[in-house]
């Protein structure tokens, strides 16, 4: 099984159709979750099948997650 320790350094790429929309470093992270969450919060309104890419420089392992992620619905707003 592929644990995630709190002083493991991990590296988290995704890509979209074959294309790399995100490189991130993280150290501190506790969970596969965590990292994803970190993840989304950077790609933004990407949409569609994203292949998530994480290696554990301290441990050594490497993993894919495929991951399918929607357009945010907007709230929209009006003013009388």
């Amino acid at each position: 099984m592929n644990t995630i320790n709190y002083n493991d350094t991990i590296y988290a790429s995704a890509s979209l159709r074959g294309r790399n929309i995100a490189n991130i470093c993280i150290s501190g992270a506790i969970s596969t979750s965590d990292i994803i969450a970190r993840l989304k919060s950077i790609l933004g309104e990407a949409a569609g099948m994203i292949q998530i890419t994480l290696r554990n420089a301290t441990q050594g392992w490497c993993r894919v997650l495929n991951l399918y992620m929607k357009k945010r619905e907007g709230v929209q707003l009006s003013l009388f």
